[in-house]
């Protein structure tokens, strides 16, 4: 079995996907008979979190939706991931990809998803993912699929086993189902609180202040929005992930350069934006950068600086403590969606002994 795709062949999972398909029973709905969106449901995992990697796996086994395929990304120093649930035999094609184990948890949770979000995309440039040849051979073949939806599931969460279904059914742009982290207050009690979040005041939403949604807002069980989710248990379209972007202007780097001639000016213009660059490798890995420019003129030499950086994908800021959820949440709320919940869905969520562990740096 060729390393990099867990569950079949190529030409096995196409001749599977044949058979069930006579049957009726992969790509259409049972009750409609109408076809069924393509559904990737994937994420970063690590061995980091084998604790609860078997509860993780059968949650994905018995996840009741047919038409789907499964795309896991392991960011592990060591194969050991990667080998133990290559065992689990589940009904529906299931690829495990490879990047490399980075410095930081959020780099590599967000390399991870971008990955994902390139593969729906149909990216060609892959070369920043490091993959090997045998899975950028498997990634190309995920490519040649064409997905409605992503399903974001997180290695410490395992939802309903018909989780997809209900939340296709709720017809939103984004919508996640429940799943609960411990918090420490003040006082160093401990609390439970969903992962959602509210604006603090949705009239200064420019401040980004957001707070905990209370779990007495949950109730009664209903679909409702929120300004902030997890990215634990998300289902998102298609085209959420074609026009997630965030802006920063840097214009004010640029604007105390002070060399004397155009070519002292560009040395100084391209050392501050290799810095800023070389910072955006580590936080949007894998994401696209787009680099406006201003003329300005400087000691009475015109010259072109950089005045906005635009990137598409996945991505968190070292200088905050949030994860990239929290930035995904912002930045497709800039774009102008709806973030939902389905309080009737409730997911367990494993993640006490991670928090405990601290692995890695953030």
């Amino acid at each position: 079995m060729a390393d990099g795709m867990i569950y079949k062949t190529s030409q096995e999972a196409e001749q599977m996907k044949r058979e069930t398909e006579d049957k009726g029973s992969v790509g259409m709905s049972p009750v409609t008979g109408e076809k069924q969106p393509m559904v990737l449901v994937g994420g970063p995992i690590t061995e980091y979190k084998i604790y609860c990697t078997a509860q993780f796996m059968t949650g994905i086994k018995k996840m009741s939706y047919k038409n789907k395929v499964i795309v896991l990304v392991d960011n592990s120093p060591t194969d050991a991931i990667r080998e133990a649930i290559s065992r689990l035999k589940i009904d529906c094609p299931f690829y495990i990809l490879t990047t490399p184990n980075r410095a930081y948890a959020r780099q590599r949770l967000v390399e991870g998803r971008n990955l994902l979000r390139d593969i729906m995309l149909k990216k060609k440039d892959l070369s920043s993912y490091e993959l090997s040849v045998e899975d950028e051979k498997k990634t190309r073949e995920l490519q040649e699929m064409d997905f409605d939806y992503f399903f974001s599931i997180e290695q410490d969460v395992v939802p309903p086993i018909d989780v997809v279904e209900q939340l296709l059914g709720n017809e939103k742009d984004i919508i996640e189902a429940v799943y609960f982290n411990s918090k420490k207050l003040p006082n160093n009690s401990i609390t439970i609180i969903p992962m959602a979040w509210n604006w603090a005041d949705p009239q200064v939403k420019e401040l980004e202040l957001l707070i905990d949604c209370p779990m007495e807002f949950l109730l009664p069980s209903r679909i409702f929005s929120v300004a902030a989710i997890g990215l634990g248990c998300c289902l998102m379209k298609k085209e959420v992930l074609e026009r997630m972007e965030n802006i920063t202007n840097v214009l004010d780097k640029f604007n105390k350069v002070d060399g004397k001639t155009e070519e002292e000016l560009k040395k100084q213009i391209e050392g501050k934006l290799q810095g800023i660059t070389d910072e955006l490798k580590i936080c949007t890995p894998g994401a696209d950068i787009q680099i406006d420019y201003k003329n300005i003129e400087v000691n009475g030499i015109g010259i072109s600086v950089p005045s906005k950086i635009i990137s598409k994908g996945f991505r968190y800021d070292k200088g905050k403590y949030a994860c990239d959820d929290m930035f995904f949440s912002l930045d497709t709320s800039k774009m102008g969606y709806d973030l939902y919940i389905n309080s009737y869905l409730w997911c367990n969520h494993y993640h006490q002994q991670w928090d405990i562990q601290q692995v890695g740096e953030r």
